[in-house]
């Protein structure tokens, strides 16, 4: 009888028509070696750098500066996207980037609260989220047939755990904080605190796959979107001084975005049509 051929990691299986499919294969990783680690870096400590960064402007930007003062990573993405891996963008792309970045500027000037160790810090954060993201491209671009995606992501933690350890410790009032902290025995504080957990270990998968899959600049963007609602929202809570300008620059980055978006949508639709053309013809 006809079988229907399914292939997992290279093999090729058949299967009749009416039996179940097979399961899917476990998730295997390439051994531990230096060789292995090798292949992820410099991925772990441009991983540590991205957060020590992310943390610091946090703490020293308001939340709607902050959102829209990291769109300047989406710039820095579509030049190390062009410079590392060649890769070129059309004019509707460019237009929308530079659109969000004036939008950006527009918010920026209109910020009362200046503060010159948090514009540093977020700028660093911008440029190793984007040297981050297109890193993670070009290694899964090069290793996807020995590592996989799961691979990359499992090399990296595993790498950049320790990192952040050891820069945990280089702070003896940081370790004080986390030892002496109140709620360690609050459930609803543990429930949030492993929920937060848990939160971040799928923003990782989702990362790496959306890179894969897409590209540096569209995860950026993509990124980006959902930061909208935290600048909406940052607008409610007292750190922020509402001005015109500082609205007119978000609803600039907004608009903006949508229009990548929407370019992405129809580049994406005209693959779908070209490769469905393609597989009609006849052989």
């Amino acid at each position: 009888s006809s079988g229907i051929n399914a292939e997992y990691g290279g093999i090729q299986a058949v299967q009749s028509p009416s039996s179940s499919p097979p399961p899917p294969p476990p998730l295997l990783f390439a051994q531990p070696s230096w060789n292995t680690i090798g292949k992820v870096m410099p991925l772990p400590l441009l991983f540590l750098a991205n957060t020590v960064s992310g943390l610091g402007a946090t703490r020293s930007l308001t939340m709607p500066m902050f959102v829209l003062l990291r769109r300047f990573s989406i710039l820095m993405t579509l030049g190390l996207e062009w410079y590392i891996l060649g890769k070129s963008f059309n004019r509707t792309v460019q237009i929308s980037v530079m659109l969000m970045i004036v939008g950006a500027a527009i918010a920026a000037a209109g910020d009362l609260k200046v503060d010159v160790e948090g514009y540093v810090l977020i700028f660093l954060n911008d440029f190793f989220t984007a040297i981050t993201s297109v890193i993670t491209r070009k290694v899964l671009d090069q290793h996807s047939v020995e590592l996989g995606t799961h691979g990359v992501l499992y090399y990296n933690s595993l790498v950049a755990a320790p990192g952040a350890l050891f820069l945990l410790l280089l702070s003896p009032a940081e370790v004080h904080h986390v030892l002496t902290f109140p709620h360690w025995t609050n459930p609803w504080f543990i429930a949030c605190f492993a929920g937060s957990m848990f939160l971040g270990f799928l923003l990782n998968v989702v990362y790496f796959l959306c890179n894969r899959i897409n590209s540096p600049l569209t995860t950026a963007v993509v990124g980006s979107m959902k930061n909208v609602l935290s600048a909406y929202l940052g607008m409610l809570f007292r750190d922020y001084q509402f001005t015109w300008l500082n609205f007119a620059g978000v609803n600039v980055s907004v608009v903006a975005t949508l229009l990548y978006s929407k370019e992405e949508i129809l580049k994406a639709a005209a693959q779908e049509k070209a490769k469905q053309a393609q597989q009609q013809k006849p052989s």
